[in-house]
């Protein structure tokens, strides 16, 4: 009985197949222009990850077509430039609950503090 080889990391820990498949998909089309846009003109507002995409319009493509896993690397990328970008998206208000996937969870958008 042989055994397959489970892929590695370097420090020898076994590979999560999901996240590898994550990685390996093309980052979204997200117009990164059009979101900063969207959260200078809304700070302190609440909306979520995805009705921010759809609202200021950032995203290249169907937002019907895209798959559960692609909604996680939206949401991931869209926090990713808010905080490039020198914003916060507050989600205290969701801490230790179980309310849902995050892309549809919403956020207060507040600018980060400098210092």
């Amino acid at each position: 009985m042989s055994l397959k080889k489970r892929p590695y990391d370097k420090c020898g820990r076994i590979r999560c197949q999901c996240k590898q498949k994550r990685k390996e998909k093309e980052k979204m089309m997200l117009r990164e222009e059009k979101i900063i846009a969207y959260l200078k003109e809304h700070v302190g507002e609440s909306v979520s990850s995805l009705q921010l995409v759809m609202y200021a319009g950032a995203y290249e493509g169907d937002l019907d077509q895209l798959e559960r896993d692609d909604l996680f690397i939206l949401n991931d990328e869209v926090h990713q430039i808010a905080g490039k970008n020198g914003f916060y998206l507050d989600m205290r208000h969701h801490a230790n609950k179980f309310e849902g996937f995050p892309f549809h969870l919403d956020f207060i958008i507040r600018r980060k503090r400098a210092g």
